[in-house]
């Protein structure tokens, strides 16, 4: 792709997201301050929970009184040291390397502490901050040019960082989501459409990995990099509990293989959601997948080496490049073109979407374009008509520069319409 092809691209999303933040996105201020209560009640309930842990009464969000808690009455290990000032550090990263450890108080105590922060900082940031304009919308400021790898950025507030349904307290409590305050305006429903495990494909693609692409055109994705790992123990459990854990850690794993992300990174973050396993069985997880895809890796490989020699690295479907240098870090050598590729498939077909949708006068707006997903507010007469659209769309093949000849692909996509943002 010529770079006038990427110029032409970045001023249609440049346009695109000048118009979404004129916009804005309908907000639903008696939900918000329902989910804002909820969040307070489960910081009682987690400060609770620390100090029965440490045997004391403390304040978790005092670092004095953590490091007491965690160090003198506990007796936990120090993992981090502050660069500053050399005293023990207790963030994200040590709590989930207490959270991993057989101590049934230090690992209480680091859970505890997590779901604390969690819940203060979703509620001071994506409810108590919301302050929506006079016409009772939230106007966030979108950023066609906000990462290097071509991806938006969001500010005021931060759409791109809501958390999604697994890893919102809110939704675990049954009240739907902070999403959920995000609202289509009267008469009006939400098209939502999500890209299926769009970087996983991109992955595969742009390296030819024929195992990778096998996978990637099978029902789901991540259930076949389950029965690469776990073999019968997938394919033959009964227990929907049980495969829906196995799915998830070979997902985690999946995503280490596309991004060179080391056992110890997985392992903590699979401890941080709950998963029973041992730093050993993630090395073991890791090991299985990387024998699967060895056309992948010499991929990354032979992607290295040419960064190595030219300093640049490329997306896979525009083109866009990055200057790295010629002692590149292997990890952002092997992240750009799959965030990249991902970030070119948006910037190219959520824009096309809205065109068709304007060009046939359906009165839809752009409300948010989300990593891989697309939010449209739609009047209701129109809902079938636009969902056929942003299907036909997603529905043409993409061309992706891999490892020997370009590949042609469809990207499939979900699909729903709603009141409200999921």
């Amino acid at each position: 792709m010529s770079l006038r092809a990427i110029y032409a691209t970045d001023k249609r999303t440049a346009a695109l997201c000048t118009r979404m933040s004129r916009v804005g996105f309908a907000w639903d201020a008696e939900r918000a301050a329902e989910l804002a209560a909820a969040l307070r009640g489960l910081e009682v309930t987690s400060t609770a929970a620390c100090c029965e842990a440490a045997g004391f009464e403390l304040n978790p969000l005092s670092s004095k009184q953590l490091q007491r808690a965690f160090f003198e009455v506990l007796g936990a290990p120090v993992f981090f040291r502050s660069e500053l000032t050399g005293s023990p550090s207790l963030g994200v990263d040590a709590m989930r390397g207490y959270a991993a450890l057989p101590d049934a108080k230090i690992r209480a105590l680091a859970l505890s502490v997590l779901e604390l922060r969690r819940a203060r900082k979703l509620r001071s940031t994506y409810l108590d901050a919301i302050v929506p304009g006079a016409d009772g919308r939230v106007h966030p400021s979108w950023n066609s040019c906000g990462a290097v790898s071509g991806r938006w950025s969001c500010q005021a507030p931060g759409l791109m960082t809501l958390p999604n349904a697994a890893k919102d307290p809110t939704v675990k409590l049954g009240l739907g989501g902070i999403r959920s305050c995000y609202r289509a305006a009267p008469g009006h429903r939400l098209v939502a459409y999500d890209m299926s495990q769009l970087e996983m494909r991109i992955a595969a693609y742009a390296s030819g990995d024929p195992t990778m692409i096998a996978a990637c055109e099978g029902s789901d994705l991540h259930s076949a990099n389950a029965t690469v790992i776990f073999g019968a123990a997938f394919t033959e459990c009964t227990d929907p509990v049980a495969r829906k854990g196995l799915r998830t850690m070979a997902k985690s794993s999946g995503f280490a293989v596309c991004y060179m992300a080391e056992a110890s990174t997985v392992f903590a973050r699979l401890i941080a959601e709950g998963a029973n396993v041992t730093l050993r069985q993630v090395e073991a997880m890791l090991a299985k997948m990387r024998r699967a895809f060895l056309t992948y890796y010499r991929w990354q490989d032979a992607a290295l080496l040419d960064t190595v020699r030219t300093g640049y690295v490329y997306t896979p479907i525009l083109g866009r490049r990055r200057w790295l240098g010629h002692d590149p870090s292997p990890t952002e050598c092997a992240n750009f073109p799959i965030q990249g590729g991902a970030a070119d498939y948006m910037n190219e077909r959520f824009p096309e979407v809205v065109e068709r949708c304007d060009a046939e006068g359906l009165g839809v707006e752009p409300v948010a374009q989300v990593h891989d997903s697309g939010v449209l507010e739609v009047p209701e007469e129109h809902v079938p008509r636009v969902c056929e659209l942003v299907r036909e769309v997603n529905a043409r093949p993409i061309v992706i520069a891999s490892s020997g000849e370009p590949l042609s692909a469809v990207l499939p996509i979900d699909l729903e319409d709603s009141e409200r943002w999921h």
